[in-house]
């Protein structure tokens, strides 16, 4: 997957404001220009900010300028909180980042300052967001969208849509990202602003992608390109045609693809830091892969899981992995094939351990400020009441002596209750704990488990995997009650996980309303292909009956497509908390292309697993050919039915 970088930072919320400035940058003597009144207030901010990047200077803003209320100079105090904020912002201090921001976005508010406070808001919805907190940055970014509305500002409207897309982006809600992506972009086009207007263009048509809507993303990258011809965003190129690659390899268009993203690799080699040349190195070998060419796209992934194994970039890191653990697979080479599945879980498991540490860290820093911000405030009614405590407190203690003979008593045998009570607790939640670990983990892994402390990965060299994924889920997500859709869904996974049972087949896991299972493991068998479809038809069939009394009672109903596939996978346990087993290769991809390639009531099968079927009294195929899957090319594949349901 695509993580766009982010390439306008929370400067661009003072675009508006700078661009209408006297002059467009701090002079040699910061100091004078701050000093000087006369000035624009977006001058004297650049010449802060420029003088504030020193400690002498910092220091000095801090002695002279800070806020108080016999200080006629407000607006100078705003501004020098708002270069403060910056100053700490680019050293890492986030607790000082935020509360130098919100100081200037008080004053802003109290001297009638509305652009500089729609400036400062918009800049700190974005410090909110580098610290991991966009639930909280939506609110000061619709305070500065209030103001720009007001003010009919189209290039401050521009820049604080892009920092709403990009709180709802980092909250995984693309409809709405996508949605500012867009506003941005138009406001930027009425304003003349290139800048915003391809961060716009270039981040809806990633999502587009993302989202499969492909001819919206066209447009988006037409446009782009149209720029591009122009020569307005020539600086933009590189990263408006990474888009334009992505969007061929999803459309399975891999030679293009490919080619595309190797002219790449030299063009980024100028960049900054590792993040992109690691980037289309795996981005190239994935092309690679996909196109068959599996040596090449082990070399050029080792050169880029090199690169950013040296510049600490684990996200870069699991770019290159998955296609190295593809192309092993691919070639049959099972011994590194496994070595990349375990790099790529335990970076996977880093990387998620890193976003929660931020988001604890973020949360301390946020409680931190308000108990500042609170004992300011408290300061001199806790200093009246004092002398009243600690009189109270002489008393207390004399009213303690006389009770600590009771208390003990009563903790012995309070403590007494407690240990008994604990004892069988501990039985029980043993037992619970014992039951629990056979729902989670196959009973041979359970006791492996158990018995060593972990559990070895195991390489299959044929199991059949089994894809389920329901039709319009997120229209129905829309007119049913959370209750409801997770009641529906309930019910249909847990027929689903009988008819598993039955069938002697493994459930792997659930992923929103996709469910997935494989048969052959964990112990091998040589009936997993016909086991897998058997249970395929009978989910198929309870989805149907479910849908027709679902129509009888005038109710939304669930439809479903199904795939299956057979090959090696390896199977095993990652992380250490919350773990559960799972498999990895390309045969699960494979069976996830069968299910997305599919129609609607339908069981597709591909020609591995139409092989192993074919022979079977009951069963009768429709041959597909060969159909295009997503970055899979064209496969052969077989709807599958029995002789009731023909």
């Amino acid at each position: 997957m695509l993580w766009v970088k982010r390439i306008f930072t929370w400067v661009a919320c003072l675009v508006p404001l700078i661009g209408s400035s006297q002059t467009g940058m701090p002079p040699s003597d910061p100091l004078k220009q701050w000093s000087d009144t006369t000035l624009a207030d977006s001058a004297r901010f650049l010449a802060c900010l420029g003088y504030c990047r020193t400690d002498t200077a910092r220091n000095w803003v801090l002695d002279d300028l800070l806020p108080n209320e016999d200080d006629p100079s407000l607006r100078s105090v705003m501004l020098a909180s708002s270069a403060l904020g910056t100053w700490y912002g680019e050293r890492g201090d986030t607790y000082q980042m935020l509360a130098h921001s919100e100081d200037a976005l008080d004053l802003a508010q109290r001297i009638g300052a509305a652009r500089w406070e729609a400036a400062v808001a918009c800049a700190r919805a974005s410090h909110l967001v580098s610290v991991g907190q966009p639930s909280v940055a939506i609110e000061p970014a619709f305070r500065a969208l209030d103001i720009y509305e007001q003010l009919h500002d189209t290039l401050g409207l521009a820049a604080v849509h892009g920092q709403l897309a990009f709180c709802h982006q980092y909250m995984g809600d693309l409809e709405v990202a996508l949605a500012h992506f867009l506003k941005q972009a138009a406001f930027a086009e009425s304003a003349n602003n290139d800048a915003h207007l391809t961060g716009g263009l270039i981040n809806a048509a990633a999502n587009q992608i993302q989202m499969g809507r492909w001819p919206d993303a066209t447009t988006a990258l037409d446009r782009l390109d149209g720029m591009l011809a122009e020569g307005r965003i020539s600086s933009q190129a590189r990263f408006v045609r990474s888009i334009r690659y992505m969007w061929y390899f999803v459309q399975g268009r891999c030679q293009e693809a490919m080619r595309g993203y190797r002219s790449l690799i030299p063009e980024f080699e100028d960049y900054p830091n590792k993040t992109w040349p690691a980037y289309v190195r795996g981005r190239t070998a994935l092309a690679l892969n996909c196109l068959g060419d599996h040596r090449a796209a082990i070399a050029i992934a080792l050169e880029g899981f090199g690169m950013a194994k040296a510049a600490n970039l684990p996200k870069e890191m699991v770019d290159n992995c998955e296609p190295l653990l593809t192309a092993y697979e691919a070639l049959g080479d099972h011994k590194n094939a496994l070595l990349y599945t375990r790099i790529h879980a335990s970076l996977t498991d880093s990387i998620a351990g890193a976003e929660r540490i931020k988001s604890l860290t973020s949360a301390r820093l946020n409680h931190q400020f308000d108990r500042v911000q609170l004992a300011d405030s408290l300061a001199n009614e806790q200093r009246r009441e004092r002398d009243s405590l600690l009189a109270e407190q002489r008393v207390d203690r004399e009213r303690n002596r006389r009770n600590v003979a009771v208390m003990i008593g009563l903790l012995v045998l309070f403590f007494a209750m407690v240990v008994v009570r604990q004892r069988n607790r501990i039985g029980k939640e043993k037992a619970r704990s014992e039951q629990l670990l056979l729902n989670i983990l196959p009973e041979e892994v359970a006791e492996e488990l158990k018995a060593n402390g972990s559990a070895e990965a195991v390489h299959f060299d044929q199991v059949t995997v089994l894809f389920t994924d329901f039709k319009g889920f997120t229209a129905m997500s829309e007119v049913l009650t959370p209750q409801q859709l997770v009641r529906d869904l309930n019910e249909c996974f847990s027929a689903f996980d009988h008819i598993m049972e039955k069938h002697g087949i493994e459930k792997i896991k659930t992923i929103g309303d996709a469910y997935m299972a494989a048969g052959g493991l964990p112990t091998p068998n040589s009936t997993h292909a016909l086991d897998v479809v058997k249970a395929a038809l009978e989910i198929r069939d309870f989805i149907a009956e479910g849908k027709a009394l679902k129509i009888a009672k005038g109710l939304p109903y669930f439809e479903i497509r199904i795939g299956i596939h057979t090959g090696p996978v390896v199977a095993g346990i990652v992380g250490v908390k919350k773990f559960q087993y799972d498999i990895w290769g390309d045969t699960v991809n494979t069976a996830s292309r069968m299910e997305s390639s599919g129609e609607v009531g339908q069981v597709n099968i591909s020609e591995a697993t139409y092989a192993l079927v074919k022979d079977t009294l009951g069963l009768r195929f429709t041959p597909r050919g060969k159909v295009q899957a997503k970055g899979k090319g064209e496969m052969e594949m077989y709807f599958v039915m029995d002789h009731v349901n023909a």
